[in-house]
């Protein structure tokens, strides 16, 4: 790490005082990996001290995405063919599906705040669809919603609405930004695509606020963020390179994300302040760098890297220490922190909160 670009971390508004330089505090971290042969998913402790199974046999699960409380892990999986959204506990126990089998998992499962839902995009009777189902039950329900071609989910922290993409009507490629309103069933149109790809649309922890990425062709792939009605967009990448995988800090001032602006090639991990301002490498290497996730602390984050010929897990503060997570020589990607806090559902129903 340079000195410039360790001197340019440290200038984000005085962060660097605050940071500890001795390691982040440990964590359990959700990966997954192909060392099987298929993909499976896997629980490592931050310091290296621990990688354990969670999925085992002959087909793949990946996509994985922990419960709020950190009680419980959604994926996909091919077990049955097609992909299949399943649940299990945190410890890889009574893992169960909940899809309907005549359905194909689309992408990656959002669960509601309070851990009581889960909603995926999925493909039925040949049909986009965005399924609702209650994790508990299993009763799932299809959302009338707008737009055909269904892809990433996010839930908005406040439980008030469900953002995806959509393909555009009468268009092949064009996507707009849709938002499902969980109370009244409508959907409202939240950016247009106007041209564009808009894809991995990502909550601000106050729900005021969206990041996503937009692709348009040779215009490159850059990061926008809007308010919640989709007013005030505005660019905070430019330029005909890629920059995507936004991912806010947990305390909303920071988005972190994987870019190739410096050299057109490899990817480098970045941060810049939620409000705008000064992009800075923290990861810059090499070798590929890519998909941040932050830690609890928004002073620190995983990601992954190429950099020691497989892809392993690496930490990064923001005042440009990065070190490497654990020594499994192993192909090993996806990082995501267990969450600290419990869940409504949780505390409705008097469960002790985990402690880590």
């Amino acid at each position: 790490m340079s000195m410039n670009i360790v001197s340019h971390a440290r200038a984000l508004v005085s962060l660097a005082a605050t940071v500890c330089c001795c390691g982040l505090a440990h964590a359990e971290l959700l990966v997954e990996s192909p060392r099987s042969g298929v993909i499976q998913l896997y629980l490592m402790t931050d310091d290296g001290s621990s990688l354990r199974p969670l999925t085992s046999g002959a087909r793949d699960n990946s996509s994985a995405v922990w419960s709020p409380d950190g009680r419980q892990i959604a994926f996909l999986s091919t077990r049955d063919g097609m992909p299949q959204l399943y649940v299990m506990q945190a410890d890889g126990s009574q893992q169960r599906r909940l899809s309907d089998a005549g359905q194909i998992a689309a992408s990656q499962p959002a669960w509601s705040p309070d851990g009581s839902k889960l909603a995926y995009p999925a493909m039925v009777a040949g049909r986009s669809s965005l399924i609702l189902v209650d994790v508990a039950t299993g009763a799932r329900r299809a959302l009338p919603i707008d737009g055909v071609d269904i892809g990433q989910v996010s839930w908005s922290p406040d439980g008030a609405e469900l953002l995806y993409a959509a393909l555009a009507p009468g268009k092949r490629s064009e996507t707009d930004l849709m938002a499902f309103s969980i109370d009244k069933a409508t959907t409202r149109l939240v950016v247009a695509g106007k041209g564009g790809t808009l894809s991995q649309a990502t909550w601000a922890p106050d729900s005021k606020s969206i990041a996503y990425v937009r692709s348009a062709g040779r215009d490159g792939v850059n990061l926008y963020v809007a308010d919640r009605s989709g007013q005030s967009q505005r660019a905070l990448t430019t330029g005909v390179r890629s920059s995507a995988s936004p991912a806010w800090s947990p305390d909303g001032r920071w988005l972190a994300f994987e870019s190739n602006r410096e050299t057109g090639e490899r990817t480098d991990v970045y941060v810049m302040p939620a409000a705008g301002g000064e992009a800075v490498n923290l990861s810059k290497h090499d070798h590929e760098d890519f998909a941040p996730t932050w830690a609890h602390d928004s002073r620190s984050m995983y990601f992954v890297s190429f950099r020691t010929g497989t892809s392993q897990v690496f930490s990064a503060t923001l005042n440009g220490v990065v070190a490497r997570v654990g020594a499994d020589p192993l192909y090993v990607g996806a990082p995501a922190v267990r969450p600290q806090r419990p869940s409504a559902v949780a505390i409705q129903q008097g469960a002790p909160a985990r402690s880590h």
